[in-house]
């Protein structure tokens, strides 16, 4: 194997691992990654190991170093910056994970549209709502009370009537 066949499969692997970056799918940096290795075997091939040896810590540092060229300065580029989103995802800026609706529901009563199992239906405030039963199996028409609201998550309890005046929640 010639000097110029080994430069170019080292090269052009190195060019294909970093189309990879962009081209996402494994298999454009497979094929780099077997060009850099056959251009490596072909050093040892050509010229022993007083040549290989330094050409592998080469493409080892060099593909190591690229790494973290990559994670560290790639995102905050021009480039970088069309790949990742900058936007502050918050509370402040508009969005929140669940409907304000849903937070004023906690503590209110309802009745089981459809059997918690433990997940299901109930009717809250004339709604029809996907609910979660706190304790498991649930049966249909009965009566629930919201304990929890947490992220698109609403949990049902069936309130202990036991005590007048009072939601207990067994």
């Amino acid at each position: 194997m010639s000097i110029a066949s080994i430069i170019g499969f080292i090269v052009i692997g190195f060019m294909l691992l970093f189309f990879e970056l962009f081209l996402p799918g494994a298999i454009i940096g497979t094929i780099g990654a077997v060009l850099i290795g056959v251009g490596v075997y072909g050093t040892f091939q050509a010229f022993g190991p007083a040549w290989g040896i330094p050409v592998t810590l080469v493409c080892s540092f060099g593909i190591i170093g690229f790494i973290v060229w990559w994670a560290r300065y790639f995102p905050e580029s021009k480039i970088g910056g069309i790949f990742n989103l900058r936007t502050e995802i918050s509370r402040a800026s508009g969005y929140v994970s669940q409907d304000a609706a849903e937070s004023r529901l906690l503590g209110k009563r309802g009745v089981t549209v459809t059997t918690l199992r433990p997940s299901g239906e109930a009717e809250i405030d004339g709604r029809r709502i996907d609910v979660i039963s706190d304790g498991g199996y649930v049966e249909k028409g009965v009566t629930i009370q919201v304990i929890e609201v947490a992220s698109n998550r609403i949990v049902v309890g069936v309130p202990d009537t036991s005590l007048p005046g009072e939601a207990n929640l067994s």
